[in-house]
């Protein structure tokens, strides 16, 4: 009987160490995973404002054609617009040179000549922004005078 009692008096004691090293370990992991959601939760917030902007950019670069004299022969422009959604981007058209005859291929004759710009917008949601460039040419008639 001796040896039993002795047995169990070292036992007391290791199921609670036990229990509390389990329990801080599985209160480490939930730790872990909260931050890991946060941060995933912050960039996808990040990236829904960064498509926003730039899809703002580049209903700005689509108004700029449907707008008149947004575009200057011969020189520079700088507009703001706002967008349909309620974006404000901000608008430069930079006049570059004039192409005479037309592009080959553009379906235009010889009367007519091509105005080349260079458009950038640039547009801030919350605090994203995004910038697009691109260049274009506007058909004219009148060739070489």
């Amino acid at each position: 009987m001796t040896i039993q009692k002795q047995n169990a008096c070292f036992q007391h004691g290791v199921a609670l160490i036990t229990a509390l090293v389990m329990l801080l370990i599985l209160t480490l992991l939930g730790v872990a995973a909260m931050n890991t959601t946060s941060l995933e939760e912050k960039m996808a917030i990040n990236m829904q404002q960064e498509f926003a902007s730039f899809h703002a950019s580049e209903s700005g670069q689509n108004q700029v054609f449907l707008l008149p004299n947004s575009i200057v022969y011969g020189g520079d422009n700088t507009m703001q617009i706002t967008t349909p959604d309620g974006a404000v981007v901000d608008v430069e058209t930079r006049y570059r040179q004039d192409t005479i005859p037309a592009p080959a291929g553009s379906g235009y004759g010889v009367n007519s000549r091509a105005q080349h710009f260079d458009v950038h917008t640039t547009a801030s949601v919350n605090k994203s922004q995004t910038s697009v460039r691109s260049g274009m040419y506007q058909i004219v008639a009148g060739g070489a005078n």
